[in-house]
């Protein structure tokens, strides 16, 4: 598959591979493309017209306790160091999570590594800390209801550099200064494993996690990678 090679910028820029990747649309539904066996599970959710306007590209989440996806963790999408997660999103309601470790430390409200819809714009990612520790979060006011939204945060353990991505553009950073993140939990998607209230309400497609901090030009060519990867694509 010519998934990871970038082929439009004139840099010549080429992906190292997703540690996780979820098409989340008809010919793929929740399956990790990637090969490395963390499959998702659909709960409540059905096929709905995605970002590349193709009619069942993406998966529509009710806004219920009863529509989510559960990602096992096999130890590949734990990434513990520097990251990225990106995510197509069409945000319909007020919040939800968009791509959430399901902790089990109660020290921290049972939080880990988590993008969110925090409010109806306003977009959160938190690389929290692996050893108990609250980390601070990254938030920015740049989501768009009723539309799509290319949505990602990235860490970069080296420099403690939290970012929020919007649309390809960098939006907000903040020194975080954690050394290693907690991922090391399975994951969810548009709903919490604990209770929480607030679910994701609208569509997710092409869900990536990058074991590294992507820059912006790497961002910007993975944009579509779920589209090239599809027949005709």
């Amino acid at each position: 598959m010519s998934t990871w090679v970038c082929k439009v910028l004139a840099i010549g820029c080429v992906i190292s591979p997703a540690a996780g990747l979820w098409p989340l649309n008809e010919q793929y539904g929740a399956s990790d493309i990637t090969g490395n066996g963390n499959d998702g599970t659909a709960t409540g959710t059905q096929l709905a017209p995605g970002p590349y306007g193709d009619a069942d590209g993406a998966f529509l989440f009710s806004g219920t306790a009863h529509s989510y996806i559960d990602i096992p963790n096999n130890g590949m999408l734990d990434v513990r160091y520097s990251f990225t997660i990106l995510a197509h999103v069409y945000p319909t309601g007020e919040a939800g999570p968009i791509f959430d470790y399901s902790g089990t430390d109660s020290a921290v409200w049972n939080w880990a590594v988590h993008l969110w819809h925090l409010s109806p714009q306003n977009l959160q990612f938190r690389p929290l800390d692996r050893n108990g520790h609250l980390s601070q979060d990254v938030t920015a006011c740049v989501l768009q209801q009723n539309a799509w939204n290319y949505v990602g945060g990235t860490y970069n353990s080296a420099t403690g550099m939290a970012s929020l991505w919007h649309n390809g553009e960098l939006v907000r950073e903040k020194y975080i200064g954690v050394s290693e993140v907690a991922s090391q939990y399975p994951v969810r998607v548009a709903v919490r494993w604990d209770g929480n209230d607030r679910y994701f309400s609208g569509r997710i497609a092409c869900l990536q996690l990058y074991n590294y901090a992507m820059t912006k030009e790497q961002i910007v060519a993975v944009r579509d990678v779920c589209k090239d990867a599809t027949p005709g694509g």
